[in-house]
């Protein structure tokens, strides 16, 4: 009866362990994907409201303040998804670097 034990055991441990470790990568790829979403749509509101008024300086240095935080963004990111513990999982629930512009590889 107790040669069951040992092997269910482990099984159940590794379950739990590899549960936790996807779980833990899913939260903190999702949340580095959020605030590239974020960035992103903060970057096309001011390229809007920069393209509306040209002639704007401030408008201007905003929309450069934006593309630099949405690069940076982007840069984490991406710095985050090749960790080496969390690229595996990562991987396997679809999560992509993403480019400058905006679209997942």
């Amino acid at each position: 009866m107790a040669s069951w034990l040992a092997p269910l055991i482990a099984i159940l441990s590794t379950a739990i362990c590899l549960f936790l470790w996807f779980r833990d990568v899913r939260r903190i790829m999702m949340e580095q994907k959020s605030t590239v979403e974020s960035a992103k749509a903060q970057l096309v509101t001011f390229r809007e409201k920069a393209q509306k008024s040209r002639d704007d300086s401030n408008a201007a240095a905003v929309l450069a303040r934006s593309e630099s935080i949405y690069r940076q963004a982007v840069e984490h990111y991406n710095r985050t998804l090749r960790r080496p513990w969390i690229y595996p999982p990562a991987a396997l629930m679809g999560f992509r670097t993403i480019r400058e512009g905006g679209e997942q590889s």
